[in-house]
């Protein structure tokens, strides 16, 4: 705001902002932030379902695909569930995802564990906590659903008896928008 006085008939201008014009700008700011923190955090809830969803559905096509490749048998082991799991890649139906060098495939380690998606849940319908696909058509040996859960919404990842894999969300409340629904 600029002001103008004389001082001996000089104009002089004063530059600047008044105190009060600076702690406005600083209110408007802050409350601005205030609104935005909580749109930002949903946003990254729903970032992180989405991220295990893929990598579960990543995991699945995976195994499918190297028991085709190498003709022999491939597994996807569960571990745990709610907010504590893992799951691991392997030429035998048991591994351990929460030690190093245990869950690999065909030389390398695949695994995937909830420390990397905070706050995401894990709940599996399979007949046990172990799903694999036979090599010559990639039939799956046990079909089920891999829920995941967190405050942003639900995701689905299905295998089929063919050993399609697939992911989507349920309509309704708990639906992920850009999802395809169940």
């Amino acid at each position: 705001m600029l002001n103008q006085t004389r001082n001996k008939g000089v104009i002089k201008r004063n530059r600047g902002f008044t105190l009060i014009e600076l702690l406005m700008t600083v209110t408007v700011l802050g409350v601005s932030t205030m609104m935005a923190v909580p749109a930002a955090q949903h946003t990254i809830e729903k970032r992180r379902l989405i991220d295990a969803g893929e990598g579960v559905f990543a995991h699945m096509q995976l195994v499918r695909s190297e028991a085709i490749k190498t003709n022999s048998r491939a597994y996807l082991k569960f571990q745990g569930s709610g907010p504590d799991w893992c799951l691991g890649l392997h030429e035998a139906p048991s591994c351990d995802c929460n030690n190093d060098g245990e869950c690999d495939l065909n030389g390398a380690e695949h695994r995937l564990s909830s420390s990397a998606f905070k706050g995401v849940s894990l709940s599996q319908t399979f007949f046990t906590d172990v799903t694999g696909f036979e090599p010559r058509r990639g039939l799956a040996y046990t079909t089920g659903t891999v829920v995941l859960s967190s405050n942003s919404g639900e995701l689905r990842v299905s295998v089929s008896p063919l050993g399609s894999v697939s992911m989507c969300s349920p309509d309704g409340a708990n639906k992920v928008a850009g999802v395809v629904s169940c």
